[in-house]
C-alpha cells in the first residue's frame, strides 16, 4: 500500500501524539510541575490542539489529578502557572467546553424532571 504525503503526515502526527501521551502516562511518578511542563511542551510542539489532542490532554490531567490526589481544578490552576499565556488560551477553551457541558447536563436533567 502506498501512502500519499498527506496520509503519511497524518499518520506521523497521530503516532507522535500517542507516543507523547504514553510517555506522560509512564511518568506519573514524577513531581506535578515536571508533568505539567511535559504537557506544556506537548502543546508547544503540536501547536493548535485538535479536539482529539484536547481530549488526550484533558484525560491525562484527570489521571494526574487522581494520581496526585488533587482536585481537577487545582491541576488546571497549576498548569496555568507553569504554562503561562499559551495555556491560558487552552484553559479558556477547556472552561468554555466545561460550561457548555454543564449547561447541557442541566437541560437534560430539567427535561427528565418534566417527563
Amino acid at each position: 500500500m502506498r501512502l500519499n504525503r498527506e496520509e503519511l503526515l497524518k499518520r506521523v502526527e497521530l503516532y507522535s501524539v500517542v507516543y507523547v501521551y504514553l510517555y506522560l502516562l509512564r511518568s506519573l511518578d514524577r513531581p506535578l510541575e515536571e508533568l505539567l511542563r511535559g504537557v506544556v511542551r506537548f502543546v508547544e510542539v503540536v501547536g493548535k490542539l485538535s479536539e482529539r489532542e484536547r481530549w488526550y490532554m484533558e484525560l491525562f490531567l484527570l489521571i494526574v489529578s487522581k494520581e496526585k490526589e488533587l482536585d481537577e481544578e487545582e491541576v488546571w490552576i497549576k498548569l496555568r502557572e507553569v504554562g503561562g499565556k499559551r495555556m491560558e488560551f487552552e484553559l479558556k477553551t477547556y472552561s468554555e467546553r466545561k460550561y457548555e457541558q454543564g449547561l447541557q447536563e442541566g437541560i437534560q436533567q430539567g427535561l427528565l424532571r418534566e417527563a
